[in-house]
């Protein structure tokens, strides 16, 4: 298992819906965002580590067990911020954003 990164989800979206953020006060090494289908538009975080991470979201509505196949894959450097933005659309889960 990765070493967790402190990661700032912006809002998530169901079809008709206000936004919803998932924001986290500590690193953490799994997160369930929404756990019934939604549209993530994008999330933000920092690695404070000496080595690179790497921050897996799921299709899925509980934290999945090691070896699961991500949807996304987002690379962060050592000691750096990232972030990713899917557009005004966002990307569609079908299951859950985890």
């Amino acid at each position: 298992m990765t070493t967790p990164v402190f990661l700032v989800v912006p809002p998530v979206l169901d079809e008709g819906s206000v936004p919803k953020n998932s924001t986290s006060l500590a690193y953490e090494a799994g997160r369930v965002v929404k756990s019934s289908p939604g549209i993530l538009i994008g999330l933000s975080g920092y690695n404070s580590k000496g080595s690179t991470q790497f921050v897996l979201v799921f299709d899925a509505n509980t934290v999945p067990a090691e070896g699961a196949i991500p949807q996304v894959v987002v690379t962060v450097p050592t000691v750096s911020n990232f972030s990713i933005d899917f557009g005004p659309n966002g990307r569609p889960f079908d299951t859950g954003i985890v």
